[in-house]
């Protein structure tokens, strides 16, 4: 396995019920929309990738170490106007400054009646800090959406705070059982600690989508399927 791989892995295990549902999210609301040749913004590990059967996939980030197609700003894109059939943004904007200029680009690069798939949390602990700027309602990210001319296709929850807590604690006890092995090198603690941890991991997956169910308010993060509509002069 190489190494972005292996990260991908042990990212996916260390945070396993939020990927769970992000991943869920996606193959349920997004994979229908996604295609042709897309531009996955802020990509990093580009996670939803392996769902896109009938497209051709660009990559952008701010760095060279996640290996991108494109080093670029998520607020200035180095694409011309009209470029893209569809647009992936997940968990990013909470990381711009100016979210609105970073939609504004999205917008800019879609092609008339081509789709963008955005997440964004609303519940969440403070990450890779300082970046870490914002939290969004479904009113807010929506009304951002809307303000640069994109027309609101979907807005479903991923998880609620059941879910959250869960994957809090689970992040924690991974630490923890992590630490315990810390004279081994990465790769091989993490086959030590994840056959330890998965039965946990998974009934509390299971556990919490029952206990979300009874909660409709305390969202832990919003998809959202936007649309740029084809305006006719």
């Amino acid at each position: 396995m190489n190494r972005k791989n292996t990260a991908q892995v042990i990212n996916y295990y260390k945070f396993y019920i939020v990927k769970r549902l992000l991943h869920r999210s996606f193959k349920k609301n997004g994979r229908e929309y996604i295609k042709g040749l897309v531009l996955d913004v802020g990509a990093g590990l580009s996670p939803f990738q392996k769902y896109i059967q009938n497209g051709k996939i660009i990559t952008l980030d701010s760095t060279n170490r996640v290996n991108p197609s494109v080093v670029g700003a998520a607020t200035f894109l180095p694409f011309k106007s009209n470029s893209f059939d569809s647009i992936m943004c997940t968990d990013v904007l909470e990381h711009i400054e100016e979210p609105g200029l970073c939609i504004r680009e999205i917008q800019r690069v879609l092609k008339n009646d081509g789709y963008l798939y955005i997440t964004v949390p609303m519940l969440w602990c403070l990450h890779y800090e300082p970046r870490d700027f914002y939290r969004f309602t479904k009113y807010g990210i929506t009304y951002l959406l809307e303000k640069e001319g994109l027309t609101i296709v979907k807005v479903e929850p991923i998880g609620k705070i059941f879910s959250y807590g869960a994957a809090r604690f689970c992040e924690k006890l991974y630490n923890i059982v992590n630490k315990i092995f810390f004279f081994l090198p990465k790769q091989q603690r993490f086959m030590i600690v994840i056959p330890l941890l998965l039965p946990i991991l998974l009934s509390m997956y299971g556990i919490t989508a029952i206990l979300d169910t009874f909660n409709r308010r305390d969202v832990y993060s919003w998809c959202v399927i936007a649309k740029k509509i084809t305006v006719w002069s």
